[in-house]
């Protein structure tokens, strides 16, 4: 994906809708099925690396995005401050389903992990 395309500007300034849209679009991972050969753990590994690379770039996002809604809550700017909720909302949903994709990636390699050692106990 070409992050370059995502600027700080965007992410602090789109309706939120848009917003989501966009990153659903740019960050959507399609999710490997099984993990039973070594291609298998392989695309894992690399869907992983990925979506840490992913994460890397919205998690500082997230923050900023914090930080302007809780500026704007203070300001008093009442309309400003619910859009912004909005788009921080928006963000911090991806990067959970992010976390819980790369979880559960983790959670397939352990699995295959723990039946090989089964295996070659028998």
């Amino acid at each position: 994906m070409d992050m370059s395309r995502l600027s700080g500007e965007l992410l602090y300034s789109a309706d939120p809708e848009q917003l989501n849209s966009i990153l659903i679009s740019q960050f959507f991972i399609d999710m490997p099925e099984k993990a039973d050969s070594p291609e298998d753990l392989a695309t894992i590994s690399h869907i992983m690396a990925t979506i840490v690379g992913y994460l890397q770039f919205l998690m500082p996002h997230l923050t900023v995005l914090k930080i302007r809604t809780q500026n704007l809550k203070a300001s008093g700017a009442k309309e400003e401050y619910k859009i912004m909720m909005q788009r921080r909302d928006v963000v911090e949903v991806i990067c959970d389903i992010l976390k819980t994709q790369r979880d559960t990636l983790s959670r397939m390699i352990t699995i295959k992990q723990e039946i090989n050692k089964e295996i070659n106990m028998v």
